[in-house]
């Protein structure tokens, strides 16, 4: 992968030499040192497993806004839900019974089954993260390789049965553009669908979802509302409601993902969701 430079040196959270998988979530994390004093965060590689303390699904998640309200250079954007590009929809790791991935990190999953040691937990996610800029499609790929690689060697260490397809021949970037909620397709069709059939009213009109996948049924779809449909939405809301009103024209936008909680997280892909409106 870039190292961009520098030396390169690697932490575990817990501050030992490995990740100790005893004491999950745990992580490790490549950096670079381009002078005294000074680091810079490039690749991490996260390990997370179910446990009732800290569950898989959680229904809200500050790292996951999908909107950023400024330009590369800083200036405010004239429509901050043209497209997602801060955190767009997850796109899945072949049919999805692998993980799913973004333009700059891969999860894996693992379902330890029958024969796993009783210390084994039931599922696992292994994430490999970029921590720099224009990541590139063989990094996207790199990283796949890395989050695979690492949750195979995960399982054998922990005593995890689990059998790991192999990776797709390609990862294509994913798309943050979001188009019409009206001609949505994939895992915002529904949606769509709802739409023609009993009109916008105050709904979102704008929607980016994924690739529907018979065995990944747990595809995002991201629900926004365009900047000068805000009046149409807030029209009627009350005058408490005014502030928040403007402030979603410019820099808060009104969005909605939603996700499919699964009933059991190592039948289907769980992911996380969160919703602002």
């Amino acid at each position: 992968m870039d190292r961009q430079g520098g030396m390169v040196r690697a932490k575990a959270s817990d501050y030992a030499d490995r990740l100790d998988v005893n004491r999950l979530p745990g992580s490790c994390n490549i950096y670079k040192v381009p002078g005294t004093g000074k680091t810079e965060s490039l690749f991490t590689l996260m390990v997370r497993a179910d446990d009732p303390s800290q569950p898989m699904n959680v229904v809200a998640d500050d790292q996951r806004e999908p909107f950023s309200s400024r330009n590369e250079d800083h200036s405010p954007k004239r429509d901050v839900t043209a497209a997602a590009d801060r955190y767009p929809e997850s796109r899945p790791l072949g049919d999805g019974t692998l993980g799913w991935y973004g333009n700059w990190y891969t999860t894996v999953r693992a379902v330890c089954g029958p024969g796993s040691r009783a210390s084994a937990p039931k599922l696992l996610h292994v994430t490999a993260r970029a921590e720099y800029d224009d990541v590139s499609d063989a990094d996207r790929e790199r990283l796949a390789r890395i989050a695979r690689s690492a949750a195979e060697n995960l399982t054998e260490r922990i005593g995890c049965r689990s059998r790991l397809p192999a990776l797709p021949g390609a990862l294509a970037p994913v798309p943050t553009k979001l188009h019409p909620a009206g001609t949505a397709n994939g895992s915002c069709r529904w949606f769509a669908r709802h739409i023609r059939e009993h009109g916008p009213g105050r709904l979102p009109d704008r929607a980016l979802g994924v690739t529907v996948r018979d065995a990944n049924p747990a595809e995002g779809c991201l629900l926004a509302v365009r900047p000068d449909q805000v009046g149409r939405i807030a029209d009627g809301i009350g005058e408490e409601a005014l502030d928040l009103a403007q402030s979603a024209r410019t820099h808060s936008p009104w969005w909605l993902r939603l996700t499919p909680a699964p009933p059991d997280p190592a039948e289907q892909v769980p992911r996380l969701r969160r919703s602002t409106v």
